[in-house]
C-alpha cells in the first residue's frame, strides 16, 4: 500500500518537474542555476522512480522524499530572489509529497512549514511589515494542495488498504482451496489405491467420489456414482452408489446418447437431466438426478470404461467438482492397473506352482514306471537265484547275468533322469551342446536315435531362463515320443527365424497319438516364457512339436498377435 502512494508521489513530482520545465522555457531562466535545479530534481526522481520499480526503499524513504522536495522548493525560490514570483508555486512540490504520504495533517504541517520557509527567505529582499501580506496567498495555495491532496491521499489508502485487504483474503483463501485440494488429492490417493483387488479399487473410488462431493447442506451425500467396464453387448454396471440393486450389472449398450459421444471422442461428458438421455434413463438409480458427469477410463489409446457421478442439483458439475472427477479418473485408471497386474502376479504364480506340482507328479511317474519297477524286478530275480543256487546252478547263473543287465539299464535309467533335472552342460555351454548331451543319454537309455539339428550360436542373445525351459520341453518331447509313441527316430531342430524368435522342433517317426495330459504342461511352461506351442500329426506317420520363443519384448507382441 505505501509502495502504491510512493508511486503516485513519484508520479506527481514528474507532472510538476514537467509543468515547471514549460514554465521556464517560457519565462526564462535568468540565473543558470535555476535550470541546475530542475536537472538535479529530475535525475533524484528518476533515482526514485527506479528503486520504486525495483521494489527498493530506504529506511524513512516518506522522511527523505518530504526532506529533497523541500530542499528543491527552497533554493529553487532563493535563486529566483522574487516573491511571488515565477516560482514561488514551486513550495507545493514538499506539500504534494507530504499528503500522499502522510495525509490531511501532513499536508498541512509541510505547507505552513513551506510558507514559513519562504516568509524567511523573502525576509533578505522585503521589509518584514510587508512579508505577512505578501505570504498569505502564497500560504494559502499551500494550504489548500495539502488539505485537498491529504484528504484525497487519505480516501486512497483507506481505498488501497481495502483492497489489499480482499486481496489478501483471497490470497489465503485461495490458499486454503489449495491446500484442501492438495488433502482431497492425497486422500484420493491413499484410499484408491489402499487396496490391490479389483473389485474392492472400484468402490473405493466410488466412496471417495460420492464423499467429496458433499455441500455444507447435505445432512449426508446425495451423490451418486458409478463405473462401467466393456463386457459382451456393451457396458456393464460393475460397481455403483446411490443406484437401485436392479442397476448392478446392467449393460447399456453405448451406441446413442452421451455414453456413444464419449466413447466416439474419447472426452467427458457433462449431461443435464441424465433421466432423458437414451441410454442413462435405463438407470433407475438416476431418475432423480438433474445432473451428471462422465469421463472415460483411458490408458493410452485404449479405453477400458467409464467414470460417473450425478447429482440431483442442476449444474451441479463445476470447473472444480469436474477436474476432482478427472482426478479420480486417473487415480482409479492406475490402481485398476495395478490390480490387474497383482491378479496377473498371483495367476502366474498360481500357474508356476501348478507346473511344478505337475512336474513332480511326473517325476514321481516315471520314477514308479521305470527304475523302482527295475528295481522290484532285480529284488525278484535275486530271490529267483537265491532258490536256483542249491538246485540248478546254470539256471541261476543265467538269472544273474539278467539281474546284471536289468541293473545297468536302471542306472541308465536314473542317470538320464537325474540329467534331465539339472544339465550341468545347460550351465556351462548353453542349449545347443546340452540338446546335443541329451540326445547321447536317450539313446544310451531307450534306445532310442535322436538326431540334434543346431547350428552354432543358435542359442546365442537367449537367457539362461528361457534356455532352460527350452531344455524341459525337449526333454518332455522325447520321453513322450519314446514312452507314448513307441518312436525309433527323433529329429531335434534348434534354429532362428529371424534375430528376435528362435525355434525348437521335435519331429518323431512313432504311433499317431491323441494330445495328451504332457502337452497341457509344456504349453503352461511355453507360456512362462511368452511363447506359442503347436503339436500336429504328420500325414507320413508319427507328429510334430514347435515352440516359437521371443528374444524380445517387441517379438512376444508380434506372437500374440500370431504373426509367426
Amino acid at each position: 500500500m505505501r509502495a502504491d502512494l510512493a508511486g503516485y508521489a513519484i508520479l506527481s513530482r514528474w507532472v510538476l518537474l514537467l509543468a515547471l520545465g514549460v514554465h521556464l522555457s517560457l519565462i526564462g531562466a535568468g540565473v543558470i542555476t535555476i535550470p541546475l535545479l530542475l536537472v538535479a530534481a529530475g535525475l533524484w526522481n528518476a533515482l526514485l522512480s527506479l528503486r520504486w520499480l525495483q521494489g527498493k526503499t530506504w529506511r524513512r524513504q516518506t522522511l527523505i522524499d518530504i526532506a529533497g522536495d523541500f530542499v528543491f522548493a527552497i533554493a529553487l525560490f532563493y535563486f529566483s530572489r522574487t516573491l511571488l514570483g515565477a516560482f514561488t508555486w514551486a513550495g507545493i512540490f514538499p506539500v504534494v509529497s507530504a499528503a500522499w504520504a502522510l495525509g490531511l495533517g501532513g499536508g498541512l504541517a509541510v505547507g505552513l512549514l513551506t510558507a514559513a520557509a519562504f516568509a524567511a527567505l523573502a525576509a533578505i529582499d522585503l521589509p518584514l511589515a510587508q512579508i505577512p501580506l505578501r505570504m498569505l496567498l502564497p500560504a494559502l495555495a499551500f494550504l489548500t494542495v495539502g488539505s485537498l491532496l491529504g484528504f484525497g491521499g487519505r480516501q486512497l489508502q483507506f481505498g488501497l488498504r481495502e483492497r489489499y485487504e480482499t486481496e489478501e483474503f483471497q490470497r489465503l483463501e485461495a490458499a486454503r482451496r489449495e491446500r484442501e485440494r492438495a488433502q482431497a488429492v492425497f486422500a484420493i490417493t491413499q484410499q484408491i489405491n489402499s487396496s490391490l483387488v479389483f473389485e474392492q479399487v472400484l468402490e473405493n473410488a466410488l466412496d471417495v467420489g460420492t464423499k467429496l462431493f458433499v455441500t455444507s447442506s447435505d445432512n449426508v451425500t446425495r451423490t451418486a456414482g458409478g463405473v462401467l467396464l466393456f463386457d459382451e453387448g456393451g457396458l456393464r454396471v460393475a460397481a455403483a452408489r446411490g443406484l437401485t440393486a436392479q442397476d448392478i450389472g446392467r449393460i447399456l449398450p453405448g451406441q446413442q446418447g452421451a455414453l456413444a459421444e464419449l466413447m466416439q471422442h474419447g472426452e467427458p461428458r457433462q449431461v443435464l437431466a441424465p433421466a432423458s438421455d437414451e441410454e442413462f434413463k435405463l438407470l433407475a438409480g438416476l431418475h432423480n438426478a438433474q445432473s451428471l458427469y462422465a469421463l472415460p477410463l483411458v490408458s493410452g489409446l485404449d479405453l477400458f470404461g467409464v467414470l460417473f457421478f450425478a447429482h440431483p442439483e442442476a449444474n451441479f458439475f463445476d470447473v472444480e467438482r469436474c477436474e476432482l472427477s478427472a482426478l479420480i479418473a486417473r487415480q482409479l485408471m492406475g490402481a485398476l492397473q495395478n490390480a490387474q497386474l497383482y491378479e496377473a502376479l498371483t495367476e502366474e504364480k498360481e500357474r508356476i506352482a501348478h507346473i511344478q506340482e505337475q512336474a513332480r507328479q511326473q517325476l514321481a511317474r516315471n520314477l514308479h514306471d521305470g527304475p523302482i519297477q527295475n528295481v522290484a524286478a532285480i529284488a525278484m530275480r535275486i530271490n529267483l537265484v537265491r532258490r536256483l543256487m542249491a538246485k540248478d546252478s546254470a539256471g541261476a547263473s543265467e538269472e544273474l547275468y539278467k539281474v546284471e543287465d536289468l541293473s545297468r539299464r536302471t542306472t541308465k535309467e536314473m542317470r538320464h533322469m537325474l540329467f534331465t533335472l539339472r544339465p550341468q552342460a545347460l550351465e556351462t555351454s548353453g542349449l545347443v551342446v546340452a540338446l546335443q548331451d541329451l540326445a547321447k543319454h536317450a539313446q544310451e537309455s531307450y534306445g532310442i536315435h535322436v538326431l540334434v539339428d543346431a547350428p552354432e550360436g543358435a542359442d546365442a542373445r537367449m537367457e539362461r531362463g528361457k534356455q532352460g525351459v527350452l531344455f524341459s520341453i525337449a526333454s518332455e518331447a522325447l520321453d513322450r515320443a519314446q514312452r507314448e509313441a513307441q518312436a525309433r527316430n527323433v529329429v531335434v531342430r534348434l534354429h532362428k527365424l529371424e534375430d528376435n524368435i528362435t525355434l525348437l522342433e521335435v519331429q518323431d517317426d512313432g504311433a499317431q497319438t491323441e494330445a495328451s495330459e504332457g502337452l497341457d504342461i509344456l504349453r503352461e511352461r511355453t507360456n512362462l516364457i511368452s511363447g506359442v506351442l503347436r503339436w500336429d500329426a504328420q500325414p507320413s506317420g508319427g507328429s510334430r512339436l514347435r515352440v516359437w520363443v521371443p528374444l524380445t519384448e517387441q517379438a512376444a507382441d508380434r506372437l500374440r498377435r500370431g504373426e509367426l
